[in-house]
């Protein structure tokens, strides 16, 4: 499985490109354009689009984690945690292509 461009991602408030934090020896990658230059009105869905992408390394890591957590707490059929649970599970595995 291919893995995603390493975190931190930023973003450039200018164009909306969310790009991978500057490696020394080459240049930036942008990893999303945020930018629809056939909806000018929509500048704030176009920022709050890029600022989700950009945090989603964080978010992945931080629901990872916090899954290894919960699967260790779960005793019996707490219905609402087994389905916390899954839901964990299932955006993890559509976030790694699983």
């Amino acid at each position: 499985m291919t893995q995603p461009t390493p975190g931190p991602w930023m973003i450039n408030q200018e164009t909306q490109e969310v790009y991978a934090e500057p490696d020394p020896k080459g240049p930036s990658i942008v990893v999303a354009d945020c930018c629809n230059a056939n909806a000018p009105d929509s500048d704030k869905e176009q920022e709050a689009n890029a600022r989700l992408i950009a945090a989603a390394p964080e978010l992945l890591e931080a629901l990872a984690n916090a899954l290894e957590n919960i699967e260790g707490c779960l005793v019996g059929q707490d219905l609402p945690s087994m389905i916390i649970r899954d839901k964990a599970r299932a955006a993890i595995r559509k976030a790694r292509g699983d």
